[in-house]
């Protein structure tokens, strides 16, 4: 049996008209059915709604029992609205009569302020005059801050209600506010007065009394200027009795002289500022840091302009310059060419460092301290505007642009100049008076050049100027380089160069100049490092100053490189000149009636007699003792080493080409390899064995029993990654054993 929903969804896609026009007996016979359906199941549905009629008829008489009740709750609201709104209508007029009642409250309270602070005005003014007549200037000045402290509004409600009572009156008697700012303005006079003569008989307290007294009268700006002024009077005042004292006693004066100057400014700046806080406010020391800092501008560089002058540090530069473009003193041995005494420029150069450094200093210290109090009185708007009021900048109210710190930065030009001279100077009178003791490893112009570059160098960066510092380190660099390293490369070049060229001894000092420089160089560069970072706390080394100056200490060490790689060479120059042609005849010497082809008697009486050994002992230590006790360690290490290599190279040419092994040749080659590699320990503090590594491994394989055992040998070379003989040399060395068979060594897989 169709369900209610299948016979709703056939019934909904035929329309009436559509069951009309039906003409198949089939369909209409399906609709018949589906409509007799639809037909049970309503009778069913109305079956169920009259089942329940007594049901609706209880609902429908509970909801016509509430319908008198509703109308009755209706009608109870219509009335609760209308007392609703009366009572609304009756709270917005009691609501305007408090606010007109608040209104009025208030302006009671206004005029009664009102009338209270003209009250106290005209108190404030009675006080004033009284305290005037009386000289009581304090006092005074206490009822003129009260009057200032007054809000501004009320006082204009004060100034236009006396104006309007002077015009409806006409009472000639003085208002109370204009006998406050009359006597405010007298103040002010008085104070001026009283203070340019307490400045000027130099009576501290009275100063002190009166400078307290500048803020109460509302003049902070004045106070602070006209104390700012005597300051700079007894701070120009303390230097000049510097300079009558010291003028004739230091060296150098003139740095003294603007220590003084930048030490007494730093001690006035910290002792005026837990003054001015208290009296003026946070921050309003700046106006006197400003007021110093042009006066340490003015002094600072009438010091420095008699520093240069007195030093006459123009005349020497252009002295410099002068022989510089003619007789150049640059590169130049000649001593005696001197325009500038190197004793006095050391002096002068001092002084140089101590402008400039204390410079650095102090400028740090003015700077931080201006900016705290600029921090401070940022925070106020109508503060903020006495930071640039004397022309300065907004970050700490001083000057940018200073003139001290130009003058300052021409002065550390000209020792750029003078240090360069005075280094290169030295280094040639070094060089000049060098004595060659053949009892010492170098001469004496190693220490003197090092002591002067060492001095010097920390005198550099003791200057606190990076640019300074890198141009200065460049410049030594390569004043050692043209000027001193390369004198000892000359002198060298000359004595080889020569017909005569016998004289080994200098060779050798001057070769172990060359080496103990670059050990210098290198632990200066070491020491230069660890300075800089420390002075100028470098923690970031990408910074563009911190890179400038560590690639000019860097740049020292790349010079010992270069150094030492011609040091080198002229060492291997020794070793062919000195060396090299000596060791073939040697070797044909120390191997004459050495054979490897043994018997039991043959081998006792060699191994007794050992003569190959003494013999080459013997050779190499003729050839080899003038450099073990003249050269420096690291030089000689690296003559043995050239020795050892090529020594190598011949001993093995010559077992190969003129030499036949049995089991007791081997085992004697073997101990005579075993002899050479210790005396060469034994002159050296170098590890030798591994020099010796090929003639070894001959030795090896020479001395094995049988050719299948040469596998476990050179798979333990493979296996420890050591350096071997190639296949082709290892059966090559194979076939010098009599007792092996050709063929069975051509069949190796090695």
């Amino acid at each position: 049996m169709a369900t209610e929903r299948e016979i709703n969804d056939i019934i909904s896609t035929l329309s009436l008209d559509e069951i009309k026009e039906l003409t198949d007996i089939n369909v209409i016979q399906k609709q018949l059915r589906l409509l007799n359906e639809e037909e049970t199941i309503l009778d069913q549905e109305l079956d169920s709604i009259i089942s329940r009629k007594d049901d609706y008829e209880k609902k429908l008489s509970t909801i016509e029992g509430l319908k008198m009740k509703i109308n009755f709750l209706n009608n109870s609201s219509v009335n609760l609205l209308h007392v609703i709104d009366k009572t609304v209508k009756v709270s917005d007029n009691i609501s305007c009569k408090v606010r007109s009642i608040d209104l009025e409250q208030s302006r009671v309270l206004k005029t009664i302020s009102l009338v209270d602070n003209m009250q106290e005005i005209k108190n404030y003014a009675n006080g004033v005059e009284m305290a005037m007549r009386g000289k009581d200037y304090e006092t005074a000045a206490g009822y003129i801050k009260k009057y200032l402290s007054l809000d501004p509004e009320i006082l204009k409600k004060i100034y236009k209600s006396e104006e309007n009572n002077d015009l409806s009156n006409g009472n000639k008697e003085e208002v109370p506010t204009k006998i406050l700012e009359g006597a405010r303005r007298r103040l002010v006079e008085i104070f001026n007065t009283e203070f340019d003569a307490a400045a000027r008989s130099g009576n501290e307290e009275i100063i002190s009394k009166y400078f307290k007294l500048y803020p109460c009268v509302g003049h902070k700006e004045l106070g602070l200027d006209k104390y700012a002024s005597y300051i700079c009077d007894q701070l120009v005042k303390q230097c000049q009795d510097k300079m009558r004292i010291t003028e004739n006693i230091s060296e150098i004066f003139f740095a003294e002289l603007l220590i003084r100057l930048y030490e007494i400014t730093s001690t006035l700046i910290d002792k005026q500022e837990r003054i001015i806080n208290y009296y003026y406010g946070d921050g309003y020391t700046l106006r006197i840091i400003q007021r110093l800092q042009n006066e340490v501008e003015r002094q600072g560089i009438l010091i420095l302009n008699a520093f240069l002058d007195k030093r006459e540090i123009e005349r020497k530069i252009n002295d410099i310059k002068t022989s510089d473009s003619g007789s150049s003193w640059k590169g130049n041995s000649n001593t005696d060419n001197i325009v500038v005494n190197p004793r006095e420029l050391d002096i002068i150069l001092s002084e140089m460092v101590l402008i400039s450094q204390r410079t650095f200093l102090y400028n740090n210290f003015v700077n931080y301290r201006a900016m705290l109090e600029s921090q401070k009185l940022s925070k106020n708007e109508t503060d903020k505007t006495l930071i640039t009021a004397l022309g300065g900048c907004e970050e700490n109210g001083l000057v940018k642009d200073s003139k001290l710190n130009k003058k300052v930065d021409e002065i550390q030009k000209y020792y750029i100049k003078l240090e360069e001279y005075y280094i290169s100077k030295n280094i040639q009178k070094a060089l000049k008076i060098d004595e060659y003791d053949t009892h010492r490893e170098t001469s004496c112009s190693v220490e003197d050049v090092f002591y002067i570059v060492q001095k010097s160098t920390d005198r550099i960066i003791s200057i606190s100027n990076t640019d300074v510092i890198s141009t200065l380190l460049k410049i030594i660099g390569r004043i050692l380089n043209k000027e001193y390293i390369q004198y000892f490369f000359r002198n060298i070049q000359g004595i080889f160069n020569s017909s005569d060229h016998k004289d080994l001894s200098v060779v050798m000092i001057l070769l172990n100049n060359v080496d103990v420089s670059c050990v210098y160089i290198n632990k200066l560069a070491d020491e230069l490092n660890k300075k800089i970072k420390n002075i100028f706390s470098i923690t970031n080394e990408e910074s563009e100053e911190n890179k400038t100056i560590l690639i000019a200490i860097n740049s020292l060490k790349d010079n010992s490189t270069a150094f030492r790689q011609v040091l080198n060479k002229w060492i291997l120059n020794c070793f062919n000149e000195k060396i090299k042609g000596r060791i073939k005849p040697l070797l044909n010497e120390s191997f004459k009636d050495i054979k490897y082809i043994l018997n039991d008697d043959e081998y006792a009486e060699q191994d007794s007699n050992n003569l190959f050994v003494k013999r080459l002992i013997n050779g190499i230590n003729k050839l080899i003792t003038p450099f073990k006790n003249t050269f420096t360690e690291s030089n000689y290490n690296y003559i043995l080493l050239l020795l050892i290599d090529y020594l190598n190279k011949e001993i093995e040419r010559y077992i190969i080409n003129n030499y036949k092994f049995n089991q007791l040749g081997a085992l004697k080659l073997d101990q005579d390899l075993r002899s050479i590699i210790s005396y060469f320990s034994s002159i050296s503090n170098m590890s030798i064995r591994d020099k010796f590594s090929n003639l070894t491994q001959i030795s090896n394989l020479l001395n094995l029993e049988k050719l299948s055992d040469i596998y476990d040998i050179w798979n333990s070379n493979k296996a420890n990654n050591i350096s071997h003989l190639s296949s082709n040399e290892a059966k090559k060395v194979l076939l010098l054993r009599n007792d092996f068979v050709e063929e069975e060594i051509s069949q190796l897989k090695i």
